[in-house]
């Protein structure tokens, strides 16, 4: 395997620990940013995402939230 896809595969596993933590938490399908639901067919798509599609990787995006 090479280290670009090594990377990808490890980011893929901090994504679903995340996700996880945020199905603990009561936060799981709330966008980080904007806090309003995020709609089923994103999470269909990718179910450890953690905004909404207005969201998804905007310049917005705050490391904190």
């Amino acid at each position: 395997m090479e280290s670009s896809d090594l990377e990808g595969a490890e980011r893929d596993v901090e994504d679903v620990e995340r996700a996880l933590e945020r199905l603990d938490e009561g936060t799981y399908g709330t966008c980080e940013v904007c806090g309003e639901p995020i709609g089923d067919d994103v999470l269909e798509a990718s179910p450890a995402a953690r905004d909404c599609g207005r969201h998804a990787g905007g310049p917005e995006r705050s490391p904190t939230a």
